[in-house]
């Protein structure tokens, strides 16, 4: 499958957007990339086969300093091999629909991203669910010393791999971690199985009895962030689950989105109209713990504080003044208030 013109014309957009905002690079450099790095290529890329080129020799200097290291260092032979499986990411996220050179960068990234999981003492598996004619593929992480489940639902355009940071946090303060592409996302689109609100539904539906069946009787929380965390507050419908973290659910359906993004969501959805779920038609289930940033230019804050008057008891709230959608330079306090919430509340 070759790639279109209408997707040459996004990445020539998206490649813009990534020369003249270094906000752009926020979320690539929160699960690991340097400032270094961004700053380098908002100099050097100016077309696709620089954006391919430049991330491409990254990558293979990574993998070159974890082969060094593995000898010696496993800490350092893990963290290069999930940079350079970053840099494979960034060269397969590039192409918003699917094509040949999209399903051969993210092959990269996946050989390199199991070069590192290699590496976790035994305690990563992958695994696949099915929803109908449908599958879904992903990462669980048992932890021994636990009888807590974290479940993971990432951004739209996200791979499970690139939230390995998350994974690992949630996985060090004393929780199994799960974590999948849905509908739209990573391996799951690349098999052909696209995003709509029934979809997601679908995948919701046999994630959650996954779950329940891999861990009996464990407490299971769930944390998500941007579309995630919306999809988050929905599935709090599901007996199994206890309770929510929501980061920056995305519940403003009205806003002027870039084109270069729109035209990435239209690439992996079925129905571009029936995407999300509708907030104000939810009834929310379970405690939620909701983070927003006040510089969210993606979330309106009207939008939230409905939200906020609609959250059930013993529910939480955190606003970080300086945060912009996401909040991304505060995710890690953000997942270690989180471990705490879910043992007893916020302090």
């Amino acid at each position: 499958m070759r790639i279109t013109s209408r997707s040459v014309q996004t990445i020539e957009k998206t490649i813009m957007t990534a020369r003249l905002f270094s906000g752009f690079w926020d979320r690539w450099i929160v699960h690991g990339l340097s400032r270094s790095t961004m700053m380098e290529a908002m100099k050097q890329i100016n077309h696709l086969e620089d954006w391919l080129n430049y991330f491409e020799a990254k990558a293979i200097t990574y993998n070159e300093l974890a082969v060094s290291a593995s000898g010696s260092t496993r800490g350092n032979a893990l963290r290069n091999y999930y940079q350079a499986s970053l840099c494979y990411n960034l060269c397969q996220w590039i192409f918003p629909s699917i094509c040949d050179e999209k399903k051969y960068w993210y092959s990269k990234m996946s050989e390199t991203s199991q070069l590192a999981d290699q590496l976790l003492d035994n305690t990563l598996i992958y695994t696949e669910i099915k929803s109908g004619n449908q599958s879904s593929y992903g990462r669980i992480r048992r932890n021994s010393n636990t009888s807590k489940v974290m479940i993971i639902l990432t951004p739209i355009d996200s791979t499970a791999e690139e939230l390995f940071s998350y994974e690992d946090h949630f996985f060090r303060l004393g929780f199994s971690t799960v974590c999948f592409d849905g509908p739209g996302q990573g391996k799951t689109l690349l098999n052909g199985w696209k995003l709509s609100t029934g979809s997601y539904r679908l995948f919701l539906d046999e994630l959650m009895k996954m779950v329940k069946s891999t861990f009996p009787g464990m407490s299971v929380y769930l944390f998500g962030t941007s579309s995630g965390a919306l999809w988050a507050i929905e599935a709090a419908k599901y007996e199994v689950v206890k309770k929510v973290i929501s980061v920056s659910p995305s519940i403003s359906s009205d806003l002027k989105m870039p084109d270069y993004f729109n035209e990435r969501v239209n690439a992996v959805t079925e129905d571009v109209k029936a995407v999300l779920p509708i907030v104000d038609k939810l009834t929310i289930h379970k405690p939620v713990l909701l983070f927003h940033g006040a510089k969210d230019v993606l979330v309106k804050q009207e939008d939230i504080n409905r939200l906020i008057s609609r959250l059930p008891q013993k529910s939480e709230w955190k606003i970080y003044p300086n945060e912009g959608h996401c909040c991304n330079y505060k995710l890690d306090e953000i997942r270690s208030i989180s471990a705490e919430w879910c043992k007893e509340g916020v302090k």
